[in-house]
Formats: structure tokens, C-alpha cells, sequence
């Protein structure tokens, strides 16, 4: 224990869409455990992909953290220029060194590398120093940080840095990249670092439905993983014509990762049922390496396997790989909390929409409260609003001036006293002096007179200031817990109408009124102002006095009615841009409050989705273990929290996100996309608040697996499942281990953390313990102290095991073997595919092949000549078609390398069937001492050429192999004659002559040539002999002395074949789709082949054409 004393600072590097999706779950991890990603400051991460921005299904908020990746933690390691450097490759002698020419008409890599892993590899290669520097960069992040760690947590770190790769092996990013970061990496971190590798590679088994490509992949990866796993090898690249930018020669010799995990989805327990849970797997596991405490037993668990893999297993295979699996129990709090703050969220966007009903006498509330309270009241005995127009500097309505102005006048007269015969100057002069407020005849109100133009300047100050004052109140009705967005909408329409109906009483007034008395007082001062006049003259005038006096009263109220009139003559006037200007405010608002309206929903469909959606992965969370959880802990948490409390804490809630924002409620109207993400967070974060110290959320997963499992026999039941659950999620072929492997208890090793470890301090985890160790093999050096109160977790890992242990290695054999043969795209990251063996020892089938196909090149069954039409050398399989008599050749390849892959392929079993049915065919007809020898002296030949003509002779593993198929042939066949001596100068024919039939005649001696020619004759045209000429042909066969058994093989050759219908059908139909699944059409070669085939089958051509109908609807390509 003392090597290891705190945690390791780590560097986590995601390759491809897996590599995303785990590091997305660490950081949710990090930041459930310990509250924000700054808080682990030691655990630095870095994406690389070919594909930007690529999507991952975890949320990417938790705890009011954003845990997206930032862009300095990301390489879009895209290849914009891929058909400019691939016209020129010759210039770049680093990639012409291992990129497939197949791919060379690749024009860019911007949206992934389409599962082809050689662009991987090319993408990283093009990419090769934005990566190093990336690396660099994410390294520099978690260096420095021990004061910080001790300080905090109060935990040492150990020394070294831990890189933890994680990718799927599938795909075509990931798979290509992993090796050359691999090696990459050890050159990027110095050994005075201490740096230690661990890779997580997810196998495809997690990817079902994903089609056979995938698994080919894999298995074109976990080969090159293989080979340059074993001590011979050497990892050899180079990324610039820059000579320093290679793999150390150093480094090159080592493994690719120092742990290599690989990871499946299902054990003898348990299968999962998605990537997602394969994925969430991999992330907790790699997480229990940054939790205090409990890291440093994990690391103890890989070393303890690292022990047992130095050496190869007993049939020379790598063994450095290493498994596991991960069951937990687990209350989800988080999911919880975060569920029960959503609801509280939705539970604040209903509040804030406040569906209060509208008063009935909408109308009166309106003109008797709203409208006085703005100053716009208008009724018989209240003119708020043309009173507010016509005020004046001293804040008098001019109406009330006019008044003024006719009592300084009357006063005036008085202080004067003015003789009668001076009145009519006197007022004619008074008079003029005043008018001159009242003109308006310019078109610009700037040139109006005083008076006029103050009440231009009112209209111009009321516009703005009302409609302000009307949308201010507005936001207050919809705040308003007795008005809201419902009383509100009703207000604004009504007001639409009172608007309305003020513009036209006040156009009805302005002329029917108030011009009308206007005219009638102007006509009525003119008379009155000659009838002073002539009664001033009067000197006899009986009651002079009182007759002038009321004439100037008379006067005096026709000059008020005049100014007066035109004073609410301009009012009324004016008063219509106001109006008009309040109600486009109020149509404004009304479509405002729309917006509003549109956006709270919106803000609640998102809140309520989002609470869904964390209850929904709740209940549903795919633990590999035990959930403890029930929807009810939801309404329990939630109710117990805010019990008598609501209204309260709606208010608070709202006044803490509104003081936030700097905003009033309905100002939500005018939120672009941003600002309502803003919303929607602020208001998530605080409802957050309210439940994180709930006392109801501080139960731990033991107190709550007792409460759901109250009896002993449960819980030991429930304890003992999930410990069986953790086994590791590979599983094992028995026929292969019984080929040879070491399966020590040492190579398996367990852990389990809980809170305390084996010295609980909670009274529930010591109730489980007992019960722990009763039900499952665990003790108490398996079970270690983790701080999180809410987990239990089960880690079991085997290592020390060689790739051929695993199970289903075979069918993925078969399916790279298919994909290889159908697909044009390489599967591996190198031209010299070969180099990288297999994974797996020979199967007997496969040993047989390729004997098979030794002794087809030495029988000249197989051979290779030049097609006369391409110009290419072609491997060809002679063979005679049974049903017509014709030789016939079908293609296997280019070279004999491609020939073996094409036998070996699992679809192309007819062809070794037939190169085999040719074989046996020749060795069964050595059947006497002579045409053993003989035989036996073409085999013996044909090896001494080999050896003659092969580079290294019979030191040249190709010659071995040679040797090898050669002395089994002879060995079973019983060829070999001791004490015969062999004949000189024995020779063969050489293997690329062409020769399409099987050379029967080098065997046969002239009684059988004799009899196969009367065979021919009985069985010509496909008609069957009588029973006269079978008696014949038993008897030439006596006579001949030719056996019974080449007799009736011989027949066999000519023999019509019988077929049963429906077993020819079912042939015929696999020939026909495994032709039609290839690229989706039947080429001239494919054509022929099901020519052949329908012959041999004996099928008509309707039967035929009903066959391919039925298979082309069934593939939907009618």
C-alpha cells in the first residue's frame, strides 16, 4: 500500500463517437461527485475525430454544470486537401509506405472516415501535429496541481501521469487511430513521468445491427493489436518528411498499451442491452480512478494481473489483455434531484401564466380605474386626457387661461374704468393682443403660435410617455397574482374598443360642438361689439350703465366661447395621434403578450420534456445490478420538501431569476433562442437549490436496498445476483482454453467499494456487510472504502489471457474473411496486410484448405496464367462440369494469396468442395503399387522445384508449409515405398502451366482409359444406359480387370445427376442472393457461375426466374 498514497493526475483521450460518448459520462461523474469539473483540476480530457461536433446522447448539463467538451479539448482531425496529397503521394513517401492504393480516389475526410480505418490512420497522419500539440496542451492542464488537491480534498498524488485511451474498434476513426496514438503517446510523455497506459477498447458486440463491416473491423484491428503485441515486432511510422516525427526505435518495440482492455457486452449473467449501458460500463469504471481513497485499489487490481502475461501462452500467442466487469447498486439521487427541479420548474412556468378570469365589466374597470390612473380618463365631468393636451406652462388648461384672461379683462375695464365711449377700442385692442395665441395657420407647428404649439409639444410628450406608462402597467397586470397574462389579454382587447370610442366622440364633438359654438360666438361678438359701440353714442340712453354694462359681459362671454372652443377644437384634434398612437401601443402589446404567451409555453414544454426525460432514465436507467428506485421517490422528495411552502417559494424563485436577468416577467416577449436558454437554466439551477439540502435526498443506498429488501433472505439473494452480475463481460471459449492456458485463480481479481470499505461508520452498510461476505466468496481485503453514499459497486478482472480465448472469435474470423473477399475497401491500416497473421490457430478445415490448395498447384488443378484479355495473371480452379462433360475455369484471384483468402472465404464453399472433390479424385485412383509410385514421384518433384525456386529454400516458411501438406499427403495416402528407389531426375510439371483438367491420364492405365471411354459412349447426350448395356459394361470391366470401386467412379463421372427440387431450389437461392448482396448487382462472372450451377441442379428456367423473383422482393429490390 505505501506505492500508492493519493490519486494520479490522468489525461483522458476519446477517439471517434465512443471515445466521446464515455468521456461526456466521466465528466458528468466528476461533476455529480464533486460538484464542478474545476474541482478535479488533475483529470484533463482531448476528443479526437474526424467528424465535428459529432452528437452524444448524455445531456450535456448537469448540476448547473455544462459538461460539453471545450474547444481546446477537441481535434476535428478533418482532411480537407485528401485528393491533392494522394494525386501527388509520390511526394510524400511516409504515406506511400502504407496507404492502400485502393483508396487513393478519396477526395476529403470532413464527416467521419465511413468505417474504413486506413483513413483513420490518414487522418491522424495529416493531422499528425495539431494531435501532438493538442496532447501537449491537455498534459500542461493537470500539471501543478498538488497544493491545489491537498488543499481541497486533502489527498497526495501519486507520481506519474496515467493516460487512459477509449474507442471503439468497429469504426473507422477510432480503430485507425488507437496504435499510432499508442505509440505516440509513449514518445509524448518521458519516461521521467512514469507514464502508464490503459486503453479501453469496446468490441463489437456492443454494435449489433451495425452490419458485418463492423466486426470485420474489429478483427482487423485486434490483429494488428496482436502483432505488434509480440516482442519480435516493431511499430514502425512516420508523419512528415521530417525524420524526428517517427516512433522511437525505442518505444517501437514495446506493446501498444501498457493495460489493454477489452470490452463486451454480455457475460454468463447478464447481456446489455445497449451501447449506452456498454458505454455508462466502461465510463464508471474508468471513474473509480479519480475517487479518492478507492483509486488506488484498482490500481493494485491491474498490477496483480499484470504479473501473469510476460510471456506468450503455450501456443505462442500474445496474452497482455485484460477484462472486466462492473455491477453496482445504486440509488440515482442526482436523477432525482434533478427530476424534482424540473417539476418544480414546470410547477413556476404554470404560476407565472396565472389563468385568472377577467372581470365582466371589463369596460368600467377600464374607464373608472385603469384609464384615471393614467391620466386618461374622459367622461361628461373628467377630460384627463384632452386636459393633459391643452395644459399649459404653468400646468393650466388654456381653457382655464381663456377664463383667466376674460376676468383680467373685466378687472382691467374696471381699474381703468374706461369711459363707455373708449369700451369698443378697448376691447378691439385686448383682443388683438390675445388672438395671436390662438393662430395655427402655418403647416408647420413649429410656426403655430404659443399656445398652440405648447400643445403640439404636449401631444409629442404624451405619445411616448403614455405608451410607456401603458406597457409599465401592463407588465405589472401580468405580474399581478390577481390580474396575470389571461386578465391582461382581456384588458388590452377592451381597451382597443374604449380607444376606439374616444376618437369618435371626440371627432363628433370637435364638430358638432365645439366649431358650432365657435362660428356662434364669432357671429354673436360681432354684433355685440357694434351694439356697444351704438350704445356709448346714445348719451340719452334710458339706464345707459346697465345696457353698456351687459353689452361688455355679453362680449366678455363670446370672446371665452371663442378662444375656449378653439382650444378644445385643437385638443380634440390632437387628441387622435394620441389615441392612434395608444392603440398601435396596444395592438403592439397584445401581439407581445402573444409572444409571451409562445414563449412561456415553450419554457414549460422544455421543462416538462426535461422532467420526462430525467424520470423516464430513471426508471428506466440500465444499471448492471440494482436500481433502487420507485417514481414515487419523485412525488415523496417533492411534496416533503415543499409542504406549505409553495407560494413562497414561487416568489422567491422569481424574484432570484428575474433580479438575475435584470427583467421583469413580461419582458420574456421579447427572448431570442439565447436568452431563453439563459431562462431556462437560471430557472433549473435555482429550483435545484431547493432540493439539494432536502434531508430526504441524504438516505444512502444501504439504508434505502434495506428498506426495499427488508428480509435477510432478500437482501442475501439480491447481494449474491449482483456480485454474479459483475463477472467479466467477455466470455471464453472452452475449445480453445483446452488448447492451452494457464487460467490461475491470480489472473482474477475482485473489488468492491462501498462507503467505509470493511469499517462502516453508517449503521446500515455494517448490517450488509455480514451478509456480504455470507453470500459471495468476497473478504475483507476485497472489500475497500468509496465516498459515495449513494454506489456500491462490484469490480471483477481477468487478464494474462491471449485473443483466441475469446468466445465468437471464429465467426468474426469468417465474417473479416467475407468482407475481405465482397468489399473493396481495406480493412486494415496497411498495404501489407499479411503481415499481421492471425489471431487464431488454423482450424482443421482451414489446415486442410490449404493443403488442398498445395496439392491443387501440384496436380495442376490450380494454376496461373495470364488472361488474354486484361493482361493479368489469374489463379484459375479447373474443374469438368458434371452435368454437361465441359472443362471449366473459376476464377480465385490475382495471386495465390488472394486465391487461399477466396477458398477460405465462408460463401465460396462450392469452391473448395470442387478443388477438394479433384483431389481425392486423383489420390483415389493410386490404388496399386505402380500409381503410388508414381505419384508419389510428382509430389517429390514438385517439392524439390519449390525448393529450387523459393527464396531461403527450405528455410523459407512458405517452403515448410509446402513440406508440411506434402508429407501429410503422403503419409495418409500411404505413398511412400521404403527401400524403393526413387526414379532419377524425378520432375514435375511447372505449377503456372496452363491446364484446366485434372491430369487423370498420369495414373490410370490403359484398361481404365479403355473403360472410361466406353462409360463415355453408354451415358452421351445424358440418356441412361439400358439394362443390356449395363450387363456389357459389368462384364468389359471383368475383362479390363478394373475394380468395382474406380468402376463406379468412373460411372459417377458421367452419371446423370439427380436432384431434389427443393434442395436444388434452396442451393440455387443462397448462390443467387449471396450474388445479389454483393454490390446489388449480377456481373457477367456471377452470371455464369449461376449458369453453371443451374445445369448442374438440373433446374428449368422457370424455376429459375420464380427463385430470383421471390429472393429480389424478399431484399425489397423488384
Amino acid at each position: 500500500m505505501a506505492d500508492y498514497i493519493g490519486m494520479t493526475p490522468t489525461i483522458i483521450v476519446g477517439l471517434g463517437g465512443t471515445g466521446k460518448e464515455v468521456m461526456v459520462k466521466i465528466r458528468r461523474m466528476i461533476v455529480e461527485t464533486y460538484g464542478s469539473l474545476d474541482a478535479l483540476p488533475i483529470v484533463s480530457f482531448l476528443h479526437l475525430d474526424t467528424e465535428q461536433n459529432a452528437k452524444v446522447s448524455e445531456p450535456q448539463t448537469v448540476l448547473k454544470q455544462d459538461i460539453s467538451l471545450r474547444p481546446v479539448e477537441q481535434v476535428w482531425a478533418k482532411v480537407d486537401n485528401a485528393k491533392a496529397i494522394l494525386n501527388r503521394i509520390a511526394d510524400y513517401e511516409y504515406l506511400t509506405d502504407w496507404f492502400p492504393p485502393e483508396l487513393a480516389g478519396t477526395d476529403s475526410i470532413l464527416a467521419g472516415a465511413g468505417q474504413i480505418r486506413a483513413l483513420g490512420k490518414f487522418a491522424f497522419t495529416v493531422n499528425y501535429q495539431t494531435i501532438k500539440q493538442a496532447f501537449a496542451n491537455a498534459r500542461s492542464r493537470i500539471v501543478g496541481q498538488e497544493k491545489f488537491m491537498l488543499d481541497r480534498w486533502g489527498v497526495s498524488l501519486d507520481k506519474g501521469v496515467n493516460v487512459f485511451v477509449v474507442c471503439s474498434l468497429s469504426g473507422g476513426t477510432g480503430s485507425g487511430m488507437v496504435l499510432d496514438l499508442a505509440y505516440n503517446v509513449r514518445d509524448w510523455v518521458p519516461p521521467s513521468d512514469l507514464p502508464q497506459t490503459c486503453a479501453f477498447l469496446v468490441l463489437p458486440g456492443a454494435f449489433s445491427g451495425l452490419g458485418d463491416r463492423v466486426i470485420a473491423n474489429a478483427y482487423a484491428a485486434l490483429s494488428e493489436l496482436n502483432h505488434y503485441s509480440r516482442p519480435t515486432t516493431r511499430f514502425e511510422s512516420q508523419y512528415s518528411n521530417n525524420i524526428t516525427d517517427r516512433i522511437s526505435s525505442q518505444n517501437a518495440q514495446d506493446t501498444p498499451f501498457g493495460f489493454c482492455y477489452l470490452v463486451g457486452n454480455s457475460n454468463d449473467k447478464v447481456t446489455l442491452p445497449n451501447l449506452e449501458s456498454v458505454l455508462e460500463m466502461v465510463a464508471q469504471n474508468v471513474f473509480l480512478d479519480f475517487s479518492s481513497g478507492f483509486s488506488q485499489y484498482k490500481k493494485l487490481v491491474r498490477d496483480n494481473i499484470r504479473k501473469h502475461w510476460a510471456s506468450p501462452d503455450p501456443l505462442g500467442y500474445p496474452q497482455n489483455y485484460i477484462t472486466f466487469g462492473l455491477a453496482s447498486i445504486q440509488f440515482p439521487v442526482q436523477r432525482v434531484l434533478n427530476a424534482c427541479a424540473s417539476r418544480l420548474a414546470v410547477a413556476l412556468a404554470d404560476w407565472w401564466s396565472n389563468p385568472t378570469p377577467a372581470p365582466t365589466a371589463m369596460r368600467d374597470v377600464i374607464k373608472t380605474e385603469i384609464l384615471p390612473n393614467l391620466g386618461l380618463a374622459e367622461s361628461e365631468n373628467d377630460h384627463q386626457l384632452l386636459d393633459n393636451l391643452s395644459v399649459g406652462d404653468n400646468m393650466k388648461p388654456y381653457s382655464k387661461e381663456v377664463a383667466d384672461w376674460v376676468a383680467v379683462l373685466r378687472k382691467r375695464r374696471n381699474d381703468l374704468n374706461v369711459p363707455f365711449e373708449n369700451l369698443l377700442r378697448f376691447i378691439s385692442l385686448e383682443e388683438e393682443k390675445y388672438r395671436i395665441h390662438f393662430s395655427d395657420a402655418d403647416t408647420d407647428p413649429r410656426r403655430w403660435s404659443d399656445y398652440f404649439q405648447k400643445m403640439w409639444d404636449n401631444l409629442n410628450r404624451l405619445i411616448p410617455q403614455k405608451t410607456k406608462e401603458l406597457r409599465d402597467l401592463v407588465a405589472q397586470m401580468v405580474e399581478d397574482r390577481f390580474r396575470g397574462p389571461k386578465w391582461t389579454r382581456q384588458f388590452l382587447e377592451v381597451l382597443l374598443e374604449v380607444l376606439l370610442e374616444f376618437r369618435t366622440t371626440f371627432d363628433q364633438s370637435r364638430q358638432k360642438d365645439w366649431l358650432a359654438r365657435e362660428r356662434s360666438a364669432s357671429q354673436a361678438l360681432q354684433i355685440l361689439l357694434k351694439q356697444i359701440d351704438n350704445h356709448a353714442k346714445q348719451m340719452m340712453l334710458l339706464n345707459r350703465k346697465k345696457v353698456i354694462d351687459d353689452d361688455f359681459n355679453a362680449i366678455m362671454q363670446a370672446l371665452e366661447s371663442i378662444y375656449v372652443s378653439k382650444v378644445e377644437v385643437k385638443a380634440r384634434t390632437l387628441a387622435a395621434p394620441l389615441l392612434d398612437a395608444l392603440k398601435e401601443e396596444t395592438q403592439r402589446l397584445i401581439n407581445d403578450l402573444n409572444n409571451f404567451d409562445k414563449n412561456l409555453e415553450t419554457l414549460r414544454r422544455n421543462l416538462a420534456e426535461r422532467e420526462q426525460v430525467y424520470t423516464r432514465e430513471t426508471s428506466t436507467l440500465t444499471v448492471n445490478g440494482i436500481l433502487l428506485y420507485d417514481p414515487q421517490d419523485i412525488e415523496q422528495v417533492y411534496q416533503k420538501t415543499l409542504t406549505n411552502r409553495t407560494e413562497t417559494v414561487y416568489q422567491s424563485l422569481t424574484q432570484d431569476v428575474l433580479n438575475g436577468m435584470t427583467c421583469r416577467l413580461f419582458d420574456l416577449h421579447t427572448f431570442e433562442y439565447l436568452r431563453q436558454q439563459d431562462l431556462y437554466q437560471r430557472i433549473l439551477n435555482r429550483a435545484i437549490d431547493e432540493f439539494s439540502t432536502s434531508e430526504q435526498l441524504k438516505v444512502s443506498v444501504a439504508q434505502k436496498f434495506i428498506t426495499q429488501y427488508p428480509t435477510l433472505e432478500q437482501q442475501e439473494s439480491q447481494l449474491k445476483t449482483t456480485f454474479e452480475k459483475s463477472e467479466a463481460f467477455l466470455r471464453f471459449s472452452q475449445e480453445q482454453s483446452r488448447l492451452g492456458w494457464d487460467d490461475r485463480p491470480e489472473k482474477r481479481q475482485t473489488l468492491v467499494g462501498i462507503q467505509g470499505g470493511n469499517k462502516p461508520t453508517d449503521p446500515a452498510v455494517s448490517a450488509l456487510l455480514p451478509l456480504l461476505r455470507k453470500s459471495t466468496t468476497l473478504t475483507d481485503k476485497d472489500i475497500r472504502p468509496y465516498n459515495d453514499p449513494h454506489h456500491v459497486y462490484f469490480v471483477r478482472e481477468i487478464g494474462a489471457f491471449p485473443l483466441r480465448l475469446l468466445e465468437g472469435m471464429e465467426r468474426m474470423r469468417t465474417i473479416y474473411r467475407t468482407v475481405s473477399q465482397m468489399d473493396r475497401n481495406p480493412l486494415h491500416t496497411h498495404q501489407d496486410s499479411q503481415q499481421f497473421g492471425d489471431i487464431m490457430p488454423a482450424s482443421s478445415e482451414e489446415i486442410q484448405v490449404r493443403e488442398n490448395l498445395v496439392l491443387g498447384r501440384v496436380f495442376q488443378l490450380l494454376t496461373a496464367s495470364e488472361n488474354q484479355i486484361t493482361g493479368y495473371v489469374e489463379i484459375k480452379l479447373g474443374y469438368q462440369d458434371s452435368a454437361t462433360g465441359l472443362e471449366r475455369n473459376l476464377n480465385l484471384g490475382n495471386t495465390w494469396k488472394e486465391a487461399e483468402d477466396y477458398l477460405l472465404a465462408d460463401q465460396n464453399r462450392r469452391a473448395r468442395e470442387l478443388l477438394n472433390d479433384g483431389i481425392q479424385k486423383i489420390l483415389k485412383q493410386a490404388n496399386n503399387r505402380e500409381t503410388k509410385r508414381a505419384l508419389y514421384e510428382q509430389l517429390m518433384g514438385y517439392l524439390q522445384q519449390f525448393e529450387q525456386t523459393t527464396p531461403g529454400g527450405r528455410d523459407n516458411p512458405e517452403y515448410q508449409m509446402v513440406e508440411n501438406a506434402i508429407s501429410n499427403c503422403v503419409r495418409n495416402q500411404r505413398l511412400f515405398e521404403p527401400g524403393a528407389t526413387p526414379t532419377p531426375n524425378a520432375t514435375v510439371k511447372p505449377a503456372v502451366a496452363p491446364k484446366v483438367t485434372a491430369p487423370v491420364s498420369q495414373v490410370l492405365d490403359s484398361a481404365v482409359d479403355k473403360f472410361t471411354k466406353l462409360v463415355e459412349a453408354c451415358y452421351r447426350g445424358g440418356k441412361t444406359p439400358s439394362e443390356k448395356e449395363l450387363t456389357m459394361l459389368d462384364k468389359l470391366r471383368e475383362k479390363y480387370g478394373v475394380t468395382p470401386e474406380i468402376a463406379q467412379e468412373i460411372i459417377a463421372r458421367f452419371q446423370p445427376q439427380t436432384h431434389d427440387p427443393e434442395l436444388a431450389g434452396y442451393e440455387y437461392g443462397l448462390m443467387f442472393r449471396a450474388c445479389l448482396e454483393n454490390d446489388g448487382e449480377i456481373g457477367l462472372d456471377e452470371q455464369a457461375q449461376l449458369l453453371e450451377l443451374q445445369e448442374e441442379l438440373g433446374l428449368s428456367d422457370g424455376q429459375v426466374a420464380t427463385i430470383e423473383a421471390n429472393i429480389r422482393d424478399e431484399l425489397g429490390r423488384s
